[in-house]
């Protein structure tokens, strides 16, 4: 089997779309110059190494949506909990912004017996997982539990009314809660240290599997890749229904445990030839540092699929951000179900159908040699879903429904997501750079997509509650990130 080997050249504009190509059938064909790892990974073999991204998807579930947000509450109360969990969620993004191409250049210069990808992901993993429980010692209780979804006195389902939401509120809040700035501080900063090794973790984790993953089995690691993601997904909201039965404690170990397990499993099913005396890259330079975060970005291709996955999380977190407060606010809940727990079964048939529609399509992708027809399809499915039915929906089996359609359409388009990233990577040599570049177009959207959607929410709710204007128009505007992630996908020369 031939591994694409990619010309390292770049002239800082658009030229270098027309390199020649030799083998590759999704982007033309290029000479291969050296022999490759990912010559010698089996489908099994691809299988065990994208089980690592089952742990790292239950743990991202669980603390953005679950676990976090509860222990923010618990520690500096109602009237601080936004402020301080935006903290916490600026602080990482940044610090990934940041770190994500310094450990893409190192992990592309590690010289070791045993390889230059998984060391560094078997001593960060380990390292993560004995940090995660410094969270659950820092804030070990949940906040008492305060339900506006239903009428509490008699547990019967009610149409929301705005007096009912935290949009009508006084500004004089009953919430009494001190803030506890001392554990509030070691939390903050054991949660900069998770992220920061998160950061690095998913980085080189990213690397390896380009490295590993034969061009021939692309759409199927693509598959698998997003078939664990939303596994992880799944899982972490399933565990989300009973978060407060289970416990703080409980919760961190599961997740360290899952972790570990699935991290291990990945780094001793890749078997990394040593790197001892691999040729050397350049010396790093601060030159050659800043110039990483740019040099990507100038080839075409690279830079319209890094433009798309950003238009795509910022659609999908302008959703997934909102959802819990929508259906909160706006979803009829009956039979005293509380908010959370309606949220976390709305989202496991998102997850299901999500993960069965992609392991299907990730094959597809590869026997048809095309990716881009996926795309078009999942953005326009995910357009329908949040413009023509989240706007109007306000039962629970509408919810259900429409995050069941959500979930096929991003199913589509995760599992060809990794693939189309690995057809246009600029430089066979400096994988692990390039990966945490795109990688920003992950994070990045955390730091723009939650402030804008959330004025939007802020402003129009309080102006025109009745209406639930608020989400009403958060998602169209996630609709249209979807539509022109849609579109701007077919910007690709090289890919089909």
């Amino acid at each position: 089997m031939e591994k694409v080997s990619l010309d390292t050249r770049h002239s800082g504009d658009d030229d270098d779309s027309t390199l020649e190509n030799d083998e590759n059938p999704f982007i033309g064909s290029r000479k291969e110059k050296k022999a490759h790892p990912a010559s010698e990974t089996t489908r099994r073999k691809l299988v065990l190494l994208n089980f690592a991204m089952f742990g790292m998807s239950f743990l991202v579930y669980l603390l953005s949506v679950g676990v976090v947000p509860a222990q923010v509450l618990a520690l500096v109360g109602d009237k601080h909990k936004g402020l301080h969990l935006a903290l916490l969620n600026a602080s990482g993004a940044v610090l990934t912004v940041f770190i994500s191409p310094l450990v893409g250049m190192f992990s592309d210069r590690l010289q070791s017996t045993f390889g230059k990808r998984t060391p560094i992901m078997a001593v960060v993993v380990v390292v993560q997982c004995v940090l995660l429980f410094g969270l659950a010692w820092a804030a070990p209780n949940f906040p008492p539990y305060e339900d506006h979804a239903v009428n509490s006195s008699n547990c019967q389902p009610e149409k929301p009314v705005c007096e009912n939401t935290k949009y009508q509120k006084s500004n004089d809040t009953n919430d009494t809660t001190e803030p506890d700035m001392l554990h509030y501080g070691v939390y903050f900063v054991v949660y900069f240290l998770v992220f920061g090794l998160y950061a690095t973790l998913s980085v080189v984790y990213n690397g390896l599997i380009a490295d590993m993953t034969p061009q021939h089995l692309r759409g199927f690691g693509s598959g698998l890749n997003g078939l664990m993601t939303l596994l992880g997904y799944g899982t972490g909201a399933l565990w989300n229904i009973f978060l407060r039965d289970f416990g703080i404690l409980a919760t961190y170990s599961v997740i360290a445990v899952f972790l570990l397990v699935s991290v291990m499993i990945a780094v001793c099913s890749a078997n990394e030839k040593s790197t001892a005396s691999m040729t050397k890259l350049p010396r790093l330079t601060a030159k050659k540092i800043g110039s990483s975060f740019i040099r990507p970005l100038k080839d075409h291709d690279f830079r319209w699929v890094f433009i798309t996955r950003f238009l795509m999380q910022m659609g999908v977190y302008t959703v997934l951000m909102y959802i819990y407060y929508w259906i909160s606010d706006v979803v009829i809940l009956s039979g005293c179900m509380k908010p959370e727990r309606a949220t976390g079964l709305a989202m496991l048939p998102l997850m299901v159908l999500g993960g069965a529609c992609g392991g299907v399509t990730g094959h597809l992708s590869d026997r048809y040699k095309r990716r881009k027809i996926f795309v078009l399809a999942s953005t326009l499915i995910l357009s329908l879903a949040s413009a023509g039915f989240l706007t109007w929906v306000t039962s629970f089996v509408g919810a259900v429904v429409v995050a069941s359609v959500i979930g096929i359409g991003y199913g589509l388009y995760v599992t060809v997501d990794f693939a189309l990233l690995l057809d246009v990577l600029p430089n066979e040599e400096t994988k692990g750079n390039d990966m945490a570049v795109w990688h920003q177009s992950l994070v990045l959207p955390q730091l723009l997509a939650a402030p804008i959607a959330g004025s939007i929410v802020d402003h129009f709710q309080k102006t025109h509650c009745a209406l639930s204007l608020g989400y009403k128009l958060i998602f169209v505007l996630a609709a249209c990130y979807f539509l022109l992630s849609g579109v701007f996908v077919f910007k690709l020369r090289k890919v089909k």
